[in-house]
């Protein structure tokens, strides 16, 4: 036998299989077998037309170069995503529309799946647009998601598990995007939601200038920022 993935879960997903087959036959799920949170998202994806077998996120355009969340994110999701590379899972950082920014880390196996379902730079993963997925839901609720293999509502997104969780400004607390991590649905982790957010927590303490943890501000009495400042820009 060869060693456990440490992303493994012994979680078994038979119950939410049966719900979400219930809920395409019926449009109603099995009561014990999915979240709340879940059967509402398919309730939703369903009134949005989401196609059930594949996925079709709307192709934007890249977003602009630098943004206030680039800034502050990039070099973060750099240093992460060096301890991915070559692991079965990778971060995905979104803007607050749910249009993919950054993609990073995964090995081959991966990110040769996620090539067939386009979370890549310009793609839009709504919950309108792709249905019931750890980018999109997390928007939807306002909160980190965790979606795990049979609870997407699109089929050929069954085979992944994704953990998305809010990126905030530290000050005015506006909602800039989304860091999501995602890996295959076999390596389903509890952790994965605790990954999210402390990618998203680390976003977030980071000077928006060079993507550093941010020293103390102290609060000033003027309403005109300083020249040099994010603020200022």
């Amino acid at each position: 036998m060869g060693t456990p993935s440490p992303w493994a879960t012994t979680r078994s997903v038979e119950g939410v299989r049966r719900a979400r087959d219930a809920f395409l036959a019926s449009g109603a799920d099995a009561a014990d077998d999915v979240t709340n949170l879940i059967r509402v998202s398919r309730q939703r994806s369903q009134e949005s037309h989401v196609d059930t077998d594949h996925p079709a996120p709307l192709y934007t355009g890249r977003e602009p170069d630098e943004t206030t969340l680039t800034r502050a994110a990039l070099p973060v999701l750099d240093s992460l995503c060096a301890e991915l590379i070559n692991e079965p899972a990778c971060l995905i950082l979104t803007d607050s529309k749910g249009v993919v920014i950054h993609r990073g880390g995964g090995d081959g196996s991966l990110l040769q799946a996620l090539d067939s379902v386009n979370p890549a730079p310009g793609f839009c993963y709504s919950e309108t647009g792709v249905g019931t997925n750890g980018i999109g839901t997390a928007l939807e609720v306002g909160a980190p998601v965790l979606v795990n293999g049979d609870e997407h509502y699109t089929g050929s997104l069954r085979m992944f598990s994704c953990a998305g969780a809010l990126v905030t400004h530290p000050v005015t607390g506006a909602l800039l995007g989304v860091v999501d991590i995602t890996t295959k649905a076999k390596n389903s982790n509890a952790l994965l939601l605790s990954f999210a957010k402390l990618a998203a927590r680390r976003i977030q303490g980071a000077d928006p200038r060079r993507g550093e943890p941010a020293g103390p501000r102290t609060p000033r009495a003027t309403t005109t920022p300083p020249a040099n400042t994010p603020a200022a820009r």
